[in-house]
């Protein structure tokens, strides 16, 4: 979806990317939160989960007064942990599971930094290519003051214009 989108002249390129960073980093957050609590869950809340240890913690939160949308706080605060690599170092988790959890989030902690490193470099390439879709609407633009100008048949203005977008596109793509 992206990808088609970048392609589209209307749309800023830099606000897009913001986007996409910010969904994946949000929606990995969420499942990992998601899948430690799911974790918790089948273990039956007992003292190696994290969702025990919170009571120790946190005065006035107790599993059973809590509501949907704090508990959901908590898994999204969870989630955002794992991917910040807080905690691991400090204590590591009581049960086996949670422990291959945490090994799971740390190696998608660092698969989204590698994600995030190569999408800023191609950020900076894609900065090259704003400038070639800046020539691409500065061409189009002429030609459409072309075909004005000399009041030419609209087939004729359509094959132009195809012609154009398709050397754009292929450019875009080589690049």
């Amino acid at each position: 979806f992206f990808r088609s989108m970048k392609l589209d002249l209307n749309v800023r390129v830099p606000w897009l990317q913001l986007l996409e960073f910010s969904l994946v980093i949000g929606l990995s957050a969420h499942w990992i939160g998601c899948f430690y609590y799911t974790i918790s869950r089948a273990q039956g809340f007992t003292e190696e989960t994290w969702v025990y240890r919170l009571e120790q913690i946190i005065p006035r939160f107790t599993m059973k007064d809590s509501s949907i949308p704090y508990l959901y706080l908590l898994c999204l605060s969870k989630g955002f942990e794992g991917l910040a690599n807080i905690s691991y170092l400090t204590r590591l988790p009581d049960s086996r599971i949670e422990m291959v959890m945490a090994m799971l989030v740390m190696f998608l902690s660092i698969y989204l930094s590698a994600y995030i490193l190569g999408s800023l470099f191609q950020y900076l390439l894609a900065s090259q290519q704003d400038a070639l879709s800046e020539g691409f609407k500065k061409t189009i633009k002429s030609v459409e003051t072309f075909a004005d100008e000399r009041n030419l048949p609209f087939a004729v203005r359509a094959k132009l214009l195809q012609h154009f977008e398709f050397q754009y596109r292929k450019a875009m793509q080589a690049s």
